[in-house]
Formats: structure tokens, sequence, C-alpha cells
């Protein structure tokens, strides 16, 4: 079955041409997140808080497929495509120019303590419902699969919340996920421990004299992660491979923290520097071993930083 036309004004699933999708990059979120497999998501990249969901169907220019065994990816004389099974007839896909991932609409509830201050009871204590799934919001969805090496991650945005009229999921809620394949990721947390936290900081294109406010989401031995508070033309100007210098806390007057490095991922609105340089004595000296226990250790202690990950 189809959409009936609610994704094709936005994913314009009816074009003619290229693909706008990659048939590897979307086979790739097909094998580690098939259909009918429990998996997490944390929304905003507010990482500490993960919730469990399932993906029901994927949408394939506007075909719904409930069944990974529905889709399948083939390559005949050169030509690669997909073979996609609606209502139990073939349809072959030769370009891709939509691809969703549907999820079921949850909501979730927390208990607040903000009303009535300090002293307030869990008894007095008040339930709050809290959608995850607004429009445009950034949900991350991550699975842990026995037999892969780390955890596959893969960024999505909310489209929209629909009902299909038809099929096995008629009449209710699911959540339309636009996925940003180039987000793919499968982090090896037995070679690569990442700290949550959320720092300020600003950061410098070194040929550019402008500061641009950031937060930093988490870091690791060699990396650090940066959610960046520009605009979305301003953001375009932040590619792979410039170089960057990043101040870390710079109201902080008690630890100076100034590194130089390069965008070594971008990913929307955040992007992802390796460490190459630290000021020292004025200057910016290449970055040793000790220097790298010095700028985890600092990260490490600021009162943001969510030390119950190490």
């Amino acid at each position: 079955m189809k959409l009936f036309g609610l994704l094709q004004k936005e994913s314009g699933s009816k074009k003619k041409g290229p693909s706008v999708f990659s048939f590897q990059e979307v086979s790739q979120v097909l094998q580690f997140f098939p259909i009918g497999q429990r998996l997490q998501y944390f929304c905003e990249y507010h990482k500490s808080i993960k919730i469990d969901t399932i993906i029901v169907a994927y949408a394939v220019n506007d075909h719904v497929v409930y069944s990974s065994n529905d889709i399948r990816i083939e390559t005949k004389e050169g030509n690669t495509y997909f073979l996609v099974s609606v209502d139990g007839v073939e349809v072959k896909i030769d370009s891709v120019h939509s691809f969703n991932i549907l999820v079921p609409l949850i909501t979730r509830t927390e208990v607040d303590f903000r009303k009535g201050g300090k002293g307030k009871t869990e008894e007095e204590a008040k339930e709050r419902t809290i959608n995850d799934f607004k429009r445009l919001n950034t949900i991350t969805l991550f699975v842990r699969n026995p037999g892969v090496k780390g955890i596959p991650h893969l960024d999505t945005t909310v489209k929209r919340v629909i009902a299909l009229q038809h099929g096995i999921y008629a009449k209710q809620n699911l959540v339309v996920l636009q996925p940003d394949l180039e987000s793919f990721e499968c982090v090896d947390y037995r070679r690569f421990k990442r700290i949550d936290t959320n720092i300020p900081g600003r950061v410098q294109k070194s040929k550019d004299k402008t500061w641009h406010d950031c937060q930093i989401i988490d870091f690791s031995d060699k990396f650090v992660r940066l959610a960046l508070e520009v605009k979305k033309y301003r953001m375009e100007s932040f590619v792979m491979g410039i170089d960057i210098v990043l101040d870390v806390d710079p109201d902080a007057s008690d630890k100076s923290l100034v590194v130089h490095g390069s965008i070594h991922r971008k990913r929307k609105n955040y992007i992802v520097i390796s460490y190459k340089s630290i000021m020292k004595s004025g200057r910016f000296q290449p970055v040793d071993v000790l220097d790298e226990l010095y700028i985890k250790s600092t990260l490490l202690g600021h009162p943001e930083t969510d030390r119950g990950q190490k």
C-alpha cells in the first residue's frame, strides 16, 4: 500500500531522475535497524534519557513496508534496485526519492517537582506528559545487536504524525521519521567511550574573527562534539576538514582551556572536532598525551558533566 500522498509534498517521492538516497546507505539502515526489533532512542541529543521504541514500517517512495522480508536489494547487469512487496506484488524501485521510518507515537511521563519549591514530597509532585515527537525534533535511534561490534546510531528528524486509513496499523498514530543517512555510525564503546556533558563554549573558524556560541554535548579522549547555535546559512560554512578554535567555558576564570583542531564530522547542527593543539603560554602547541589527559580531566571536572557515565 501507499501513504496516499501524505508524504509526497515534502519528500518528492514522484520525482523522476537519479536517486536522492543511496541504495547502499538505505540498505545499511535496513540491516541494522530492521522492522520489528526493539530499540531505543534519545531526543534532541539528550543522551541521558533513553526510551524504548520499535520500528513498525518503512516507507520507500511512499510504499509502506511492514516486514524486512518484503524489501531486498538486487543488482543485475550493473544496475542496482530495490524489490518491494506491496500487497503480494513485487514493485521494482530503481531510484529512491524518499525513505522514512515509522515508529508508534508514544508519549511518556515524568514526575515534575518544579512547582511547590523545596521539600516537595513525591505524593505532592505531579506527573507531566512529554511528547518527544514534535515536528522537526531530532530523534537518535540506537540498537544493541548481539554479535555486532559497537552500537549503531542513526539521527532522524520528525516529519509528522499520521494515522493510516488502511493496513496493519490502521487508525493508529505513527511518527514519520526522516533519517539522516550520513549520520549512521557504529560506536564501539570498548574502544571509544563518550562522556555526556553540557558545557558552554564558543568556536571560531581559524580564518574568521567571529566567535559562535556552542554547547559541548559529549567528549572522548581525542574528540569533542559541539552543538552550534548558528543560523542554517552560517552552519553551511562549517565544513569537514577546516580548522576550528574552541574556547571552553569562556566565562570561567579558574580554568582556561582553548584548543585548536579540525572538523572530523558534521551532522546538521553539530560538529565533531579532533584535537590538534592546545593554548599554552600564549601560543598553540601540539597536543601530547599529558595534554589529552588535561583536556579530558578539565571537561570531566566541570559541574555540567555526567560523571556517572565513566
